[in-house]
């Protein structure tokens, strides 16, 4: 997480949605009084600010602590729910519960299909939230009430675009963004081909503010559901550009 009081912006770092490429590319060019949780690509910076070292920190524990700059540009990157659910569960299986999962790269489609299934049952019907993004829409996204909290969600599908955009708006040098822990997840498949019809619902119907919000579709040929029908879309937050 970052708060930059030279460029008046507050990045918020929702996981497994490529935020820690743009932690990366911001931390060298922050001004000394700035702060960041910090990584592998940097030690934290003036941490005492928030009372926290939690990089992935949310809006709601800044505001109660009382230092959250609301008239700051607020970003975070927003990702297909459907795809950043494959993504937690790689992360999951290769660092929190790799024994458990003992997945190998060589694994079968189908083996690797049934644990994920397993992995989303766990957390969505079971109630054992053991998940890494499970929660984060009301962390990162929006208020209780479905107001959006952020003020720009850069799209991970074109991060680097949008955050050369970004940059330009706050007038940040930009550098091309690189990648961080994208070798986890071990099969080089399309999220599309991990869930059937029921898993599909499944997600759908925990991360329907945020499918309707930012219009996410399951890939190209089915189409989304519309379970905010009838609400107009709050008009404060800009979709990256």
């Amino acid at each position: 997480m970052i708060i930059s009081h030279k460029y008046k912006m507050v990045f918020m770092k929702a996981q497994k949605t490529g935020s820690s490429s743009v932690e990366a590319a911001l931390y060298p060019y922050l001004g000394l009084d700035d702060v960041a949780t910090g990584d592998q690509w940097g030690p934290g910076k003036n941490m005492d600010q928030i009372g926290t070292n939690n990089q992935h920190v949310g809006i709601p524990e800044l505001i109660e602590r009382g230092v959250f700059p609301e008239d700051y540009t607020i970003v975070s990157v927003r990702r297909n729910p459907w795809d950043r659910e494959v993504s937690s569960f790689w992360f999951v299986a290769a660092a929190l519960r790799k024994e458990e999962f003992n997945i190998t790269k060589a694994a079968p489609i189908e083996e690797v299909k049934e644990k994920f299934n397993s992995y989303l049952e766990g957390i969505y019907i079971n109630g054992n939230p053991v998940n890494h993004v499970y929660g984060q829409s009301d962390v990162y996204y929006f208020t209780p009430a479905g107001e959006p909290r952020c003020d720009i969600y850069l799209d991970f599908n074109n991060l680097d675009q949008e955050y050369q955009e970004l940059c330009q708006q706050l007038t940040i040098p930009y550098e091309p963004l690189g990648r961080f822990n994208s070798h986890q997840r071990k099969q080089g498949l399309d999220y599309t081909h991990y869930y059937d019809k029921s898993m599909r619902d499944l997600v759908a119907a925990y991360w329907n503010r945020d499918i309707w919000f930012f219009q996410w579709q399951f890939g190209e040929d089915i189409g989304r559901k519309d379970y905010w029908t009838g609400l107009e879309r709050p008009a404060r937050a800009k979709l990256g550009r």
